[in-house]
């Protein structure tokens, strides 16, 4: 049985400095597991800081950003447009 797409979900983690590398890793793996148990992709997700550089874990990692908080609402706003654009 082939599964049907549904509407994607797009998560931003919005990471502060110290942040709890436990509690993210989990939520994220949350959205991972749920993309491989439908067999596609419905979750994505980006990660974000507020000025879009390197965000440092209290247990010392550091993670990348994707961006920061206002390029990840700019490109909300389009992708939110493209959308209304394909229903109309």
């Amino acid at each position: 049985m082939k599964m049907v797409s549904a509407e994607q979900r797009l998560f931003a983690f919005y990471l502060e400095p110290d942040f709890t590398m436990l509690a993210f890793s989990s939520a994220l793996d949350a959205l991972r597991l749920a993309n491989a148990v439908v067999g596609y992709e419905p979750y994505s997700w980006r990660v974000v800081s507020s000025d879009g550089a390197k965000v440092r874990a209290s247990c010392g990692l550091t993670l990348e950003a994707d961006s920061s908080v206002a390029e990840s609402f700019a490109f909300l706003q389009v992708l939110s447009r493209d959308v209304w654009a394909l229903a109309a």
